[in-house]
């Protein structure tokens, strides 16, 4: 199994102690493919393996975002391409 990360982490007393999100209800056991913070914005991608053809592959679960530093989280589902998204017509 491809493993991409195992959860996320937060400290707020620098570093001292943390608090892992890693099996909550927020995030499941979801791995972590991307994250971005500005300021208390934390916007988090999440995703899994799935098994193609023999080979594990991650796919993407979604995303988290929290407006309060990680205190609460919100989901947002896997954002999916619509068909012919990729796809220029030239006449």
């Amino acid at each position: 199994m491809v493993r991409i990360g195992k959860g996320l982490s937060r400290s707020t007393d620098g570093g001292r102690s943390w608090t892992n999100y890693y099996n909550t209800a927020a995030f499941g056991t979801e791995d972590i493919a991307a994250i971005a913070v500005r300021g208390k914005e934390v916007w988090v991608s999440t995703a899994h393996s799935v098994s193609i053809n023999g080979s594990d592959l991650p796919e993407g679960s979604g995303l988290r975002y929290s407006s309060d530093a990680g205190e609460t989280w919100k989901s947002i589902p896997q954002p999916i391409d619509t068909k012919n998204i990729d796809t220029l017509y030239w006449n």
